[in-house]
C-alpha cells in the first residue's frame, strides 16, 4: 500500500502539471480567439460603406482566419465611440467628421468628393445662390453635414441660411420642396448614381476649390471626371468638373491587435477589392502630406514601410505581449515539464539501481550458498556443475551491474572477489582430483606389466 502512493506521488506531479499546461494552452487559445473577430463599424447614412463593408467581410474571411462582424453605426461619432469603448475594432469613417483623438488611422480607402447637385430649372448657378432655397445637407451629426457645415463656412453661409437642410441628399429624387443638395461620397456610391441617373439633377463645379483645400487640412482640391456617371441621356458631368476631396478612412484603437491591422491594410490592397472597387486610392500614408499629420497605427505603418514588426524594438514588445499565453507555456511549462521528465528518469534510475542491488545481494547469498556446498561434495560431476554455477552467476551479476552506479560500489566488489575466491577453490579441488585420478592409473599400470612378464617368461 504505502509503496503504492510513493509510486502514486510521480503520476501525481504530472496530472497537475498537464492541468496546468491546458489551463495555459485554453488562455492561449481564448486569448487568440478573442481577437479573431474583426468588427467593423460602418456608417448607416453612407450606401457606399455598406457596400465595401460586405466585400471587405467576404475577402477577410476567404484570405484570412478572422471572421468579420459588420455593424450599423448611427454616423461617425457613433462609430468613433463603438471603437473607443471596445465595442468595435474599425471604422469607416471620413476625415474632419470625426475627432481623431485616442483614434489611430489603419489605411486610406478612397476619396468622397463633394457633389453639389441642383435641380434642373431650380436657377443655381454657384454656391451663392443657396442661401433661401430647400438645400439637402444631411442630418445633424451625420458626415456628410460635417463637411457641408465647412463648405458653407468657407462660402459665407450656414445652415440656418437653407431651408430643409436636415434632409438627406437623397430625399432631393421625391422631394420637389428641395432645390439641392450637398452630398459627399465617393464616384461608385450608388446612391449618388441612383441621384444622376435620373436626368433631373445637374452638377455644378465649386468655386474656390483650392482655397478651400488650402484652409482645411483634411481636404484636397480635386475634380470629378468627365462621364464618371451614367445617366438617361448622357454620362455626367459632361466636363470635369473641379471640387474639393477628403479621405475615407479606416480608424482604429491604437492598441488594437497589430495581426488584425496587418490583415486589414493586406485585405484593402489586395488585387480582388481593387478589381471591385476601382476608386480605392495608392496612396502612401508614410509620404503623403495629409496623412503625415494623422495618428497612424504602428502595424500600419510598419506594413506600409515593409518592415518587419520583430526589426524595431517597440515591434518585438507589441509581438511578445501578443503572444504572452505561448511565451508563458514556453518559459515556464516547458522548463517546468522538463524538470518533471527529469525527476522521471532519475526516480527510474533509482529504482533500477535499486533492484540491481537488491539482485547483486541475492547473487552473493548464492555465491556463499554454493561455497559451503562446494565444500561436502566429494564428486567431481558435482564440482563441476558447482563451478559452471558460479561462472554464470558472475556473467549474470556483470550483465546487471554493466552501466549503473552499482558497478563501483563495494558491494559489487565484495560479491567478485567472493565468487572468484569460490571459483578458484573449486577449481582447485578439481585440478587435486585429476592430479589424484592420475597418479592412481599409473599405479594400476605399473602393477599390472610385470604380472604380464611373469606369464610370458614361464612360457619361454
Amino acid at each position: 500500500m504505502l509503496q503504492g502512493f510513493y509510486n502514486l506521488r510521480y503520476w501525481l506531479s504530472w496530472i497537475v502539471l498537464a492541468g496546468i499546461a491546458a489551463a495555459v494552452i485554453y488562455w492561449g487559445f481564448v486569448y487568440e480567439t478573442d481577437p479573431r473577430t474583426m468588427r467593423v463599424a460602418l456608417d448607416a447614412e453612407q450606401a457606399g460603406h455598406g457596400e465595401f463593408g460586405a466585400a471587405l467581410k467576404r475577402n477577410v474571411e476567404r484570405e484570412t482566419d478572422y471572421r468579420v462582424q459588420l455593424l450599423r453605426a448611427d454616423g461617425p461619432d457613433d462609430s468613433r465611440s463603438r471603437v473607443l469603448d471596445g465595442n468595435a475594432d474599425v471604422a469607416i469613417v471620413q476625415l474632419g467628421s470625426v475627432n481623431l483623438r485616442n483614434l489611430a488611422a489603419v489605411t486610406p480607402l478612397w476619396d468622397e468628393y463633394i457633389h453639389l447637385f441642383v435641380r434642373q430649372g431650380s436657377g443655381i448657378e454657384a454656391m451663392a445662390d443657396l442661401a433661401g432655397r430647400g438645400v439637402a445637407i444631411g442630418p445633424e451629426d451625420s458626415a456628410n453635414r460635417a463637411g457641408a457645415r465647412a463648405l458653407l463656412a468657407y462660402h459665407g453661409l450656414e445652415p440656418g441660411d437653407l431651408s430643409d437642410a436636415s434632409a438627406r441628399p437623397g430625399d432631393l429624387v421625391g422631394d420637389d420642396g428641395l432645390d439641392a443638395a450637398i452630398a459627399i461620397g465617393g464616384l461608385t456610391d450608388p446612391a449618388l448614381r441612383r441621384l444622376m441617373a435620373t436626368g433631373d439633377f445637374d452638377l455644378l463645379p465649386i468655386a474656390g476649390t483650392d482655397g478651400f483645400a488650402f484652409n482645411h487640412r483634411h481636404y484636397r482640391a480635386a475634380a470629378i471626371p468627365t462621364g464618371v456617371y451614367p445617366a438617361g441621356r448622357s454620362p455626367q458631368p459632361a466636363q470635369s468638373l473641379a471640387v474639393p476631396s477628403v479621405d475615407a478612412v479606416m480608424v482604429a484603437r491604437p492598441d488594437l491587435h497589430d495581426g488584425m491591422v496587418t490583415a486589414a491594410v493586406e485585405v484593402t490592397r489586395s488585387a480582388d477589392m481593387r478589381a471591385r472597387f476601382p476608386g480605392l486610392v495608392d496612396r502612401d500614408p508614410l509620404a503623403d502630406p495629409v496623412w503625415r499629420a494623422l495618428p497612424l497605427h504602428p502595424a500600419a505603418e510598419e506594413a506600409y514601410a515593409g518592415a518587419p514588426q520583430l526589426t524595431t524594438p517597440a515591434g518585438l514588445a507589441r509581438v511578445l505581449v501578443d503572444h504572452a499565453a505561448w511565451l508563458l507555456l514556453l518559459v515556464i511549462i516547458v522548463p517546468l515539464a522538463g524538470y518533471q521528465f527529469w525527476r522521471h528518469r532519475r526516480h527510474h534510475q533509482e529504482t533500477h539501481t535499486y533492484g540491481v542491488r537488491r539482485e547483486i545481494e541475492r547473487l552473493f547469498q548464492e555465491v556463499s550458498r554454493l561455497e559451503a556446498t562446494q565444500r561436502e561434495a566429494r564428486d567431481v560431476r558435482v564440482l563441476q556443475e558447482h563451478l559452471n554455477e558460479i561462472n554464470n552467476i558472475q556473467m549474470k551479476a556483470m550483465k546487471l551491474a554493466l552501466g549503473t552506479p552499482i558497478a563501483e560500489s563495494s558491494l559489487f566488489l565484495a560479491f567478485l572477489q567472493q565468487a572468484r575466491a569460490v571459483s578458484q577453490q573449486i577449481e582447485w579441488r578439481l585440478s587435486m582430483s585429476a592430479g589424484l585420478s592420475a597418479s592412481g592409473d599409473r599405479g594400476e599400470k605399473a602393477s599390472v606389466q610385470p604380472a604380464r612378464g611373469q606369464v610370458g617368461g614361464g612360457k619361454r
